[in-house]
């Protein structure tokens, strides 16, 4: 079974192995200028001293401002298994009738699914986590130099969590095609089901995964975030009494127009920032502590590996009692 499995996907499994092979040689070789860079620049032993590294990060950041273009290419790859591995796996044999003839020979039906289910899987499991350690590691000094690994997005990319958006990727495409039974509706469907619970997790689940905290600070006293690497869900400024006047780390001038008088001519900055003291503006953030980091990455683990295995229970069910 294992050799006939092989011989049946080993076109999809060799693609796949040869786009992850050139994208290694290019991010190792990006990686490797990355890391010179990032040492050049003395960026990691000021950060760890808790230096004034604004020009150095500026400056390394512009040099690589483009590559942000990669996250989306990046962020849809497990999307992509789903599609292109999960989605024909049972459709296409039923959509070409070939599915008869596989479960009327020696191979029961069960049988024949579990080693696809096996065999793609582990192909599954084995390429997304050498992808997940090769992006990690290639933009270890990216992230270092913008102190964002938490942001959605980059937390996506790293760490443990894209092998299980790849297997449920997997599992879900292999579910919609066993439902829908024609190949193309169902790569379209699972891409969409894909981008919708991802962008469901990502922006209304994760931020609660733990209680936010939430930090005060004076106005004109920094950033008000405990470490440059929290994930700051939403910031205000508030007065004294309570009374929201910006956000975003902005103050509204026009809600403090009953407040503060124009600003002189002289210095304007300086009236409106004393004016700001009198009245008691402090800026409130609410964040994630970046101290979470892994805990976030076990908790959505562990979630879409439940939603994993819910799919590949229904897919089995459904395959057993619904497909003549």
């Amino acid at each position: 079974m294992t050799w006939w499995a092989w011989r049946q996907h080993r076109s999809q499994m060799l693609a796949a192995a040869g786009v992850l092979a050139a994208l290694t040689v290019w991010m190792t070789v990006t990686g490797l200028s990355f890391a010179h860079e990032y040492r050049d620049l003395g960026i990691a032993s000021c950060l760890a001293a808790r230096g004034d590294c604004g020009q150095a990060i500026d400056q390394f950041e512009a040099l690589h401002r483009g590559l942000a273009l990669l996250v989306p290419l990046f962020l849809v790859a497990p999307g992509l298994i789903g599609v292109f591995w999960g989605a024909p796996l049972v459709a296409k044999e039923v959509e070409a009738g070939t599915h008869r003839l596989a479960w009327t020979q020696s191979v029961s039906r069960r049988r024949w699914l579990a080693w696809q289910l096996g065999f793609l899987g582990a192909g599954t499991v084995v390429l997304s986590a050498l992808f997940a350690w090769l992006v990690s590691w290639w933009s270890g000094p990216l992230v270092g130099a913008g102190l964002d690994r938490f942001t959605p997005g980059i937390f996506d990319l790293r760490g443990i969590v894209p092998v299980f958006y790849a297997a449920f990727a997997f599992a879900l495409g292999v579910a919609v095609g066993t439902v829908i039974r024609r190949t193309v509706a169902a790569m379209g469907v699972t891409l969409l089901g894909y981008a919708g619970v991802r962008a469901a997790v990502t922006f209304v689940a994760r931020p609660h995964f733990a209680t936010p905290l939430v930090v005060t600070s004076p106005m004109g006293q920094g950033n008000v975030r405990v470490d440059l690497a929290d994930w700051v869900l939403h910031t205000e400024a508030v007065d004294a009494l309570g009374h929201v006047v910006g956000r975003g780390g902005r103050i509204n001038l026009k809600v403090m127009a009953g407040q503060c008088p124009p600003p002189n001519f002289v210095n304007p900055r300086g009236s409106i920032e004393s004016c700001l003291q009198r009245i008691g503006v402090h800026m409130v953030s609410t964040i994630q502590p970046v101290s979470r980091y892994w805990s976030f990455q076990l908790i959505e683990s562990v979630i879409f590996a439940a939603f994993t295995v819910l799919l590949v229970a229904f897919t089995v069910r459904w395959v057993r009692r619904r497909i003549v």
